[in-house]
């Protein structure tokens, strides 16, 4: 669609300063790279999860990387993704931050959300920055704790129940306790 093309170019065409790549060496794994100094260094993080324009709920490693630096996050995705993370056990940060985009249907409308969001934040003092910050540890301190401790038992039951699923439909027979120890072995 013509229309993101437009927005893009009309936010980007009086920028005086270049537009950077993060590294001179772009390569395969990058995504599962975490730089502690540079997930730090921002106050909130715009993640641009890979589905944005399709009706699907998917999550990568991209959310989970202000998870893991303890930082306040958008998450620019396909609508009710919010909510998805959410369902895992994950806090967001809708007392501060207006979080109405996740239910917006309409991807141009979604984004244009965000962006007043982000542009309302921007415009705050630095003082006030700080103490919403502040404010935020409690959810922060849980998001980091929760990834590390009950997200990865659910996630490994969750994986460990969908390859069930696919062995029981296909009539394969395993041995006895197999997956049960299979979830032991990946919880350690």
């Amino acid at each position: 669609d013509n229309r993101a093309r437009v927005t893009i170019y009309k936010a980007l065409k009086d920028r005086t300063e270049p537009l950077t790549i993060d590294t001179l060496e772009p390569n395969g794994s990058l995504s599962a790279n975490v730089n502690f100094n540079d997930l730090t260094r921002a106050l909130f993080h715009v993640v641009t999860e890979t589905v944005y324009f399709l009706p699907k709920l998917h999550l990568t490693e991209k959310v989970f990387k202000p998870i893991v630096a303890k930082r306040p996050f958008f998450l620019a995705a396909a609508p009710g993704n919010l909510a998805y993370l959410k369902s895992y056990g994950f806090k967001t940060f809708e007392q501060w931050i207006d979080e109405s985009y996740d239910d917006e249907q309409d991807h141009y409308i979604r984004i244009e959300k965000i962006t007043a969001e982000i542009a309302r934040l921007c415009a705050m003092d630095r003082s006030a920055l700080e103490q919403i910050h502040l404010e935020m540890q409690e959810v922060l301190e849980y998001n980091f704790n929760h990834f590390y401790t009950t997200f990865k038992d659910l996630i490994v039951d969750e994986l460990v129940d969908n390859f069930e699923s696919i062995i029981n439909t296909v009539d394969i027979t395993l041995p006895e306790g197999h997956l049960a120890e299979v979830k032991t072995r990946l919880k350690q």
